[in-house]
């Protein structure tokens, strides 16, 4: 009777540990699979993103600016939700990079309500020194950090500004 509970519950343990390995393998798969879909979402989101703002929301030519050869910023009016916004792509590419490696990517956005507001006079020097190709930073308005999200390469020849983001390559003058 003994032997028998020991085995009994041996085989028990036995059954247990395979259940909870198991689990444990499954709920590691699906852990796997769920952040390989989420990533490709973001990813997916953010190239998504870029071309409305590059290519259906665009109002103005897209300006360039740059401190140096790793450095740039992009700005340009797009409409959306009816109302129009000053819209700038700052983009820092490693210093050592021999492809472009981007390390800072940001997407600014100003609208009417900062256009006009208390920041008014800065809008305005901001929107001038993109236009007149001087680099600038706009810190002190709304921004979203992509950095960790952009899978991408940005480089320039001097004359012109590769910007290389999935299946798509963007040129633009600088």
């Amino acid at each position: 009777m003994l032997t028998e509970s020991i085995i009994a519950i041996a085989i028990l343990a036995i059954v247990f540990s395979l259940f909870f390995s198991v689990a444990i393998y499954s709920r590691n798969i699906c852990y796997k699979h769920f952040y390989e879909l989420k990533a490709k979402s973001q990813y997916n989101q953010l190239k998504m993103l870029i071309e409305r703002d590059f290519f259906i929301r665009r109002r103005s030519q897209i300006e360039c600016a740059h401190k140096d050869a790793k450095k740039f910023c992009m700005g340009f009016w797009e409409e959306s939700d009816e109302e129009l916004k000053y819209i700038v792509y700052d983009i820092h590419i490693k210093p050592d990079s021999e492809n472009g490696e981007v390390v800072f990517f940001r997407r600014y956005c100003m609208n009417q309500d900062t256009l006009n507001g208390e920041y008014e006079t800065y809008c305005e020097a901001i929107i001038h020194h993109i236009a007149m190709g001087t680099y600038i930073v706009p810190n002190r308005v709304y921004y979203n950090d992509f950095t960790e999200l952009f899978k991408g390469t940005v480089y320039t020849d001097g004359e012109v500004l590769n910007f290389n983001y999935g299946d798509y390559q963007y040129t633009f003058p600088l």
